[in-house]
């Protein structure tokens, strides 16, 4: 019986018909039975008034699964009537020698000689038997090649909630995943608001909503970013409030939700994902590849939602803030290194907002309010709507647009500024600036430059000449590998465990790659790819950041790779130097390394080494320079910490 079946029978009235016109009806059901917990039913009937006071009958609920029974009660009733009001009934199933069939449901009412008989009969399942029912949906998917992400999320989707137990609850969401699946292999394909995506990044099945104005052409596509209260799960993803997408939607606007997954702080993948998401949503709907972009974030979202409005404010119309929690601005360092780190932090650029229309629901945090003073000194007064984001007029205020000043750029890495390529930084890890105006373009700390199209007659007083030589390799250049260790994120990565040098080696390489995989799981809800080093060449895994687990003795990829290239750190049997200094191998100090891949392809190589260089939380190794190597233990200060220059030197 196929599954949608068992729920529609529970669902539907089901009767068998008497000659002189009254019937038993299965009102409602638990959908599953599940062995040892209460199920529950209940049953009415249709009876004619001419047999209201017949009797008296008795009706009798059974359980049974391969011929064992496993609950039964009878319900006597004195007069027929009596079905009008129904019988509720709760039996506790016992566990049978077999549990692999379905539970057949019995349900009987006759008079004391059996001559007045109704009869209903119904198959109901078990959770083994949903389980067994979504593993074969999984073949079947696998058989016909079937790589949508949409029923490989349902599938995760009730991978999760069987590790929950058999809750009714839990039950239920089966059950309709089960459907849902169903109805897909029969070929179904209806739009949902959830949705699904494939990350390039880990080849992970992720979740979006996409919901849509039900006519009329859409005004934006609105992006939101809302801080979970607690984590998230595939299964438990909680909605945004009704009131705002209702707001939205009569704005006109079409709304996508970012899964942060497990980047609850929206300071890791979640970014990432972000441009992910807006991509899968444009595919899946053509009306959206034109519509106006809006960035709105909430609470840590709001966070985000700037940072990301700062890196890339030619691609937004707006910016939406709806109770914003922005992190404290500190006063920037004067030391240029320690400059340049601190403008990556949220906020630190509010020139680069100029031409984007700034809207808050709400006055926010005091951060947020000193933050929204420094955005406009810089020229951009932000738009605070009283009547909040339940109302339309928010969401109208977001498709504004803002006049663009010139505006004066802080430019951190090489990077796409519109028509302009950015190239090359003059010194790495110091903030350069570019700005234009009719007189031409102006820069400070840019060593490479190129553009599109035609620009102005002069650069930096200079008549423009575009480079024509190619940069020399390894440079940290646009295009090409420039770190740090966290950079293998920003692409498609595979973590290759090395098997060699001893099988104490190996077994630490291993324990050291498993805990990246768990740390990764938790924070991006993925499954890493990954290889052991045996069996590949040089140019194995194209397209793909490295991450190498051990070292060039104990990883037969590492080592080849070695060979092409010169490594900042040497290893040998004993120890591991870098940098004029050395350090035993058996204190097991934490190493990590990016270095740019011998193939100067753009692909980064990233080098893990003795125990985990990242904390519990967050991205794994975020935050970390181009190398580090700790302390002799966890809690003490690193012994190397390097982020190399443009010539990674």
């Amino acid at each position: 019986m196929r599954l949608r079946g068992a729920l529609l029978l529970l669902l539907v009235v089901g009767a068998a018909m008497a000659a002189d016109g009254w019937s038993i009806t299965l009102a409602s059901a638990d959908p599953v039975v599940r062995h040892g917990l209460i199920w529950r039913c209940r049953i009415t009937g249709d009876i004619p008034t001419t047999r209201f006071s017949d009797g008296p009958y008795n009706a009798q609920v059974a359980l049974t699964q391969g011929g064992t029974t496993l609950a039964s009660q009878d319900f006597p009733l004195t007069r027929l009537g009596q079905l009008l009001g129904g019988i509720d009934v709760v039996l506790v199933p016992a566990t049978p020698p077999n549990g692999d069939a379905n539970i057949d449901l019995t349900i009987t009412v006759s008079d004391r000689l059996r001559r007045d008989l109704q009869h209903l009969t119904r198959q109901l399942p078990t959770p083994l038997l949903l389980q067994r029912r979504l593993e074969q949906q999984q073949r079947q998917l696998r058989e016909r090649g079937d790589l949508d992400p949409l029923p490989a999320l349902w599938l995760e989707q009730a991978g999760e909630l069987l590790l929950d137990g058999p809750s009714l609850a839990t039950c239920h969401q089966l059950l309709d995943l089960g459907g849902r699946l169903e109805r897909w292999l029969a070929g179904e394909r209806t739009p949902e608001i959830l949705r699904a995506l494939r990350d390039p990044v880990d080849g992970s099945v992720q979740p979006y909503r996409l919901h849509l104005p039900a006519e009329g052409p859409v005004t934006a596509l609105v992006v939101l970013l809302i801080e979970p209260a607690r984590p998230l799960r595939k299964c438990a993803w909680p909605p945004v409030p009704p009131a705002w997408l209702a707001a939205a939607r009569a704005a006109g606007c079409a709304v996508v939700e970012v899964y942060p997954a497990g980047d609850v702080a929206w300071n890791g993948i979640a970014q990432a994902r972000v441009w992910t998401t807006i991509a899968a949503a444009i595919t899946a709907d053509a009306r959206l590849r034109d519509a106006p972009l809006v960035l709105v974030g909430n609470g840590r979202g709001a966070e985000a939602a700037v940072a990301l409005a700062e890196q890339h404010p030619l691609r937004l119309r707006s910016l939406g803030l709806i109770e914003a929690r922005l992190p404290v601005s500190a006063a920037l360092p004067v030391e240029p290194h320690q400059r340049w780190l601190a403008l990556h932090r949220a906020g630190e650029r509010p020139a680069h907002l100029l031409g984007t229309t700034v809207v808050l629901a709400d006055a926010g945090s005091p951060a947020t309010r000193l933050w929204c003073g420094r955005l406009a000194l810089a020229g951009n007064v932000p738009l605070t709507v009283d009547a909040g984001a339940t109302q339309v007029e928010f969401w109208q205020a977001l498709l504004r647009t803002t006049t663009a000043p010139r505006r004066d750029w802080m430019i951190l890495a090489p990077q796409r500024l519109g028509r302009l390529h950015i190239e090359a930084m003059s010194d790495w890890g110091i903030a350069a600036s570019l700005s234009e105006d009719a007189a031409g373009i102006r820069t400070t700390g840019i060593a490479r430059l190129r553009s599109d199209e035609p620009l102005p007659a002069r650069l930096d007083g200079k008549p423009y000449r575009a480079p024509t030589s190619a940069a020399p390799a390894p440079r940290k250049h646009l295009g090409q590998a420039t770190g740090p260790v966290a950079a293998y994120a920003n692409g498609p990565f595979t973590v290759v465990i090395g098997t060699g040098e001893s099988a104490a080696a190996q077994a630490e390489n291993r324990a050291l790659a498993q805990a990246f995989t768990l740390a990764w799981a938790a924070h991006a809800g993925g499954r890493v790819r990954l290889v052991e080093d045996t069996g590949l060449s040089d140019e194995s895994l194209p397209g793909q950041h490295l991450v190498l687990i051990g070292n060039p003795r104990s990883n037969l990829l590492l080592a080849r790779l070695a060979a092409r290239t010169t490594l900042p750190v040497h290893w040998d049997a004993r120890s591991v130097s870098a940098f004029g200094q050395t350090f035993l191998r058996a204190e097991r100090r934490a190493l990590a390394l990016a270095w740019p891949h011998p193939a100067h392809d753009g692909r980064l190589l990233v080098i893990l080494d003795g125990r985990p260089a990242w904390n519990a939380q967050g991205l794994p190794l975020a935050g970390l320079p181009d190398l580090l190597i700790s302390g002799p233990a966890q809690e003490d200060p690193p012994a190397v910490e390097r982020t190399f220059d443009n010539e990674w030197r």
